[in-house]
């Protein structure tokens, strides 16, 4: 029987973090031990229990399975117990005639977002782990994936849970003797929630008990490993000093031994009492540590340290002198590149004056950092720089301000997460703190450009636009058979940025001044006559001639100033062959070439993460300056030979885009192949429209967003004849997919969105086109449309149709499907014969089930079915990828887009007009 376990969602409640996990009680909750009455449910006896939650905004993660905000990530493990009132409600006793637990795990690998999960599918008992219930015999058992808790009784009962994280596959990585400096010990609790009876709902909100010290290094820079400093030398520096030689003598900075040592017993004082988590007291929801023989034994597994009782300390059960010399201190793990120390954030002692008292750690507080040497200058024995860093507390300003962040001391509390970004900027190691202490929305990065360890300046001379022109200008001259059609690569988050002010005309910040001036010279090497190209300031023009004493303009000076120069090709026509000459940036440029009827393409040739990088929008509507060419995230892979042998897509992640829209306004445009990962409100495309009545507005095809949107996820608007191919949305919107549009195919789709408001559109929000290319078809003989194989998750947004306010009423053989989270990711089919009458002899709800091919079969059937149309045209637009889905059954996860596009072969079997449903 199926446990559902929804999404996670967050508050803040005395600035601590609460996951959820449960949402909307059909019966009475109450997170206390008071009992509300509620008539019992006898249909739920015998029933899984049903812990339901979303995940709230803000919607944050950067990695699909390492969700470094705090939320959930795939292989946590969550233990809930149950337990029975005493005397059927007028009292609990927490002895364990009255106590149940299991332990689940989480096996999704669901995108991140506000995808539902349930416990039962995503969350199911660990098979292998220990199980606990007072009415088995023997009570202790060895848990099977069908050991869910389940409604036994009628009486009241009370529930409560802890986790512990997977971040990163934080648990398995920490198995074994060599292993123990990966683990992650981030653990959470919820309090006691009591039921007076069997109910549809429970909910959980989960805490996280210790507090975290994180530091993540700055783009281009590789951290090895970090520590608190517990060596007087390290306080002997100067507080301004960052870098260090392990054989220098800090004495001769001018610090006295007498302060260093001042300030490093203050440390010691509080560092000594801070404790590594172990797991957690599920009585008094308190974290427990460890001692130190227990973390160094041989034989002591990390990875399962939350379920031994040896060498295991509780609170209050120890001196504070044998807390400092006893119990394991917190260290930095390595996980996913960060360094995190997690540690119980009050003093664990028994002495009656402190016990519980929250720890500060003071101003003076030092830490080592060392980074990987990436330049290969100066590397020490394991690769890493020769000199560690020096992070003092004192030291950080806030961003943008020079206001000390911890003139007091950093305060360890529980559920805040204190993140440092580290590394080189401009040559010069910096510190830069992240502003907001909680899981939720922590930046991998600080979110101001300036403070990364790249500037978002230009690099010179806009060499990866200009280098692509030269290129193709030189083979269209050289080879009568090429046409002229550069292709530009972008594989940096710089040049993206330079692509983005080349469509806006923000590239050069001069366009205007220069007059070009040709001269016939005598070439040294030949005396052969040349002609050569100088650049005259116009001041310095007269009468279309330089004046007198006049002299070219220095281009490599002029570039600095702002000029951006290039190679201008010009076709052949019945007067002379085709020819370039050297121009300059004179405003917006399109990516689209007029003379040519063509449209150049914009490849990312590498994943870029944008480091939340606040961007302005490609194009502005306003104005009309519009992005023209194509933007193509996916590189073809080529042999020796020439030959094509595979395809990558690539990602944008961590988008930051003003207004939200990566792209504001485009014409004739097409975007494929790409993915978007990001924590920002995102949009695809505001605006696109045809520039005449042979123009199209927009092909976008083969696109994966999973990102919160505050509108429609992939176009707002589209005028003239678009098509919608193969897009995948994953996330929270407010909008359909498509806002409106007056000429539209749309083929392979899957709207997998939160919060549309009942009534309306999940695919399309309005058609204003004269013609009805949704309307559902009405013969018995299904062809194939222009509205085909599209998909959107009702059990997220229920109530959405699939255009609009209209009602479905499609043959099944279109596969317009509005259909449950589960549906949507099924792995396999679910046919039925060929002699039953679809329309007839099925209920509503046996059509829900029924729901034909699984629909990441019949995504790729309609993705081929367009690719074929494109085969037989000049300028085809097709999507380069596919649907995957790799599991059994019911997977945890929507299908993913992957490289290579869909061959007939592979989609022989799933042509959706054979299929009886």
């Amino acid at each position: 029987m199926k446990i559902l376990l929804p999404h996670i969602y967050y508050m803040n409640i005395n600035r601590l973090l609460y996951i959820g996990i449960a949402l909307l009680l059909a019966g009475c909750i109450d997170d206390t031990d008071t009992m509300q009455p509620q008539a019992l449910r006898y249909d739920l006896l015998g029933r899984g229990v049903c812990f339901n939650a979303s995940h709230a905004e803000p919607f944050t993660t950067r990695v699909t399975t390492s969700r470094h905000d705090g939320s959930f990530n795939e292989g946590d493990l969550l233990t809930i117990y149950r337990q029975y009132s005493y005397n059927n409600g007028l009292s609990f006793d927490e002895v364990e005639s009255h106590t149940a637990y299991r332990v689940y795990w989480l096996q999704t690998k669901y995108a991140p977002g506000t995808t539902t999960v349930s416990l039962g599918d995503e969350w199911i008992p660990k098979p292998g782990e220990t199980g606990y219930d007072p009415d088995k015999d023997p009570k202790t058992f060895t848990q099977t994936k069908a050991d869910s808790l389940t409604w036994d009784n009628g009486n009241t009962v009370r529930f409560r849970a802890w986790s512990r994280s997977n971040l990163a596959a934080a648990i398995p990585n920490s198995k074994g003797k060599d292993n123990k400096h990966r683990y992650y010990p981030d653990y959470s609790v919820s309090d006691w929630v009591t039921v007076s009876g069997p109910t549809d709902d429970v909910s959980l909100s989960m805490k996280h008990l210790g507090c975290r010290i994180g530091i993540v290094p700055k783009a281009g820079n590789e951290l090895w490993r970090a520590e608190i400093c517990t060596e007087v030398e390290d306080y002997m520096w100067p507080d301004n000093s960052t870098d260090y030689a392990h054989d220098e003598s800090p004495d001769e900075h001018g610090k006295t031994l007498a302060e260093a040592t001042e300030e490093l017993n203050a440390v010691l004082a509080v560092y000594n009492q801070m404790c590594m988590p172990a797991g957690v007291d599920i009585q008094t929801s308190l974290l427990t540590t460890m001692t130190k023989a227990k973390y160094e034994a041989v034989e002591t597994d990390l990875s399962t340290i939350h379920t031994e009782t040896d060498g295991i300390v509780n609170f209050g059960t120890k001196t504070a002198e044998e807390i400092s010399t006893d119990v394991q201190r917190p260290l930095f793990c390595s996980n996913d590149g960060r360094l995190y120390m997690v540690t119980i954030p009050y003093i664990m002692s028994n002495e009656a004056d402190h016990k519980g008292e929250a720890l500060t750690l003071p101003a003076c507080t030092r830490f080592r950092v060392w980074l990987y040497d990436v330049n290969d200058g100066d590397k020490g024995t394991n690769h890493e720089e020769s000199n560690y860093h020096i992070l003092t507390l004192g030291d950080v300003r806030r961003v943008n301000s020079n206001e000390p962040m911890f003139p007091n001391g950093l305060e360890l509390r529980a559920g805040y997460s204190y993140l440092f970004s580290v590394g080189y900027h401009y040559d010069k190691f910096t510190i830069t703190p992240a502003d907001d202490f909680r899981w939720v929305d922590t930046p991998a990065v600080s979110t101001d450009g300036s403070d990364q360890s790249v500037s978002e300046g230009p690099s010179p001379n806009y060499e990866w636009w200009t280098s692509a022109i030269a290129q193709a200008v030189n083979l269209a001259k050289t080879d009568n058979t090429v046409g002229y059609n550069p292709v530009f690569e972008i594989d940096t988050r710089e040049e993206f940025l330079e692509f983005i002010k080349l469509v806006n005309g923000t590239a050069a910040t001069k366009t205007s001044g220069l007059t070009r001036v040709t001269k016939t010279v005598k070439d040294p090497d030949t005396d052969k006559d040349i002609e050569v190209v100088e650049w005259y300031k116009d001041t310095d023009m007269e009468d279309g001639k330089p004046k007198k004493g006049a002299t070219p303009i220095d281009k490599n000076s002029e570039e600095a100033e702002g000029y951006i120069f290039y190679e201008h090709y010009y076709p052949a026509n019945a007067d002379q062959k085709a020819y370039s000459v050297e121009d300059y940036v004179r405003g917006p440029y399109s990516f689209y070439d007029e003379n040519l009827n063509t449209h150049f393409t914009v490849k990312l040739t590498a994943d870029i993460d944008l480091a939340d990088w606040e961007l302005d929008p490609i194009g502005d509507e306003d104005s009309k300056v519009a992005f023209r060419g194509v933007f193509d995230g996916c590189h073809e892979v080529i042999d020796g030979s020439g030959k094509r042998t595979a395809d990558v897509v690539y990602t944008l992640r961590n988008v930051n885009v003003k207004g939200g829209y990566l792209f504001e306004y485009c014409m004739d445009v097409a975007i494929r192949n790409l993915k978007i990962e990001t924590t920002h409100d995102f949009k695809l495309l505001k605006t696109a429209e045809a520039h005449n009545e042979l123009g199209y507005g927009a092909y976008i095809v083969g696109i994966s967003i999973k990102a919160p949107s505050a509108g429609n996820p992939i176009a707002t608007t589209l005028k003239g004849s678009s098509y919608v191919v193969a897009c995948i949305y994953q996330g929270r919107a407010t909008g359909a997919m498509i806002g409106s549009a007056d000429n539209l195919n749309m083929y392979g789709c899957m709207m997998a969105a939160e919060g549309l408001a009942p009534g309306t559109g999940a695919l399309l929000g309005e058609y204003i086109g004269s013609d009805q290319f949704f309307a559902p078809q009405t013969s018995k003989t299904i062809t194939w449309g222009r509205f085909m194989v599209n998909y959107y998750d009702t059990g997220l947004s229920p109530g959405t149709n699939a255009v609009g306010n209209i009602a479905d009423a499609y043959k099944p053989q279109q596969y317009i499907r509005g259909s449950y989270s589960y549906i949507l990711k099924a792995k396999n089919d679910n046919l039925i014969d060929d002699e039953v009458d679809w329309n007839k002899q099925l209920t509503d709800e046996m059509k829900r089930g029924y729901y034909g091919l699984a629909p990441w079969k019949a995504l790729n059937y309609a993705i081929w079915s367009y690719n074929k149309v494109g085969d037989a045209v000049a300028i085809p637009q097709n999507s380069m990828l596919h649907f995957e889905n790799n599991s059994d059954g019911y997977v945890h996860r929507y299908p993913e887009l992957v490289a290579g596009a869909p061959t007939e072969e592979y989609v022989a079997d799933w042509n959706v007009l054979e299929q009886n449903n």
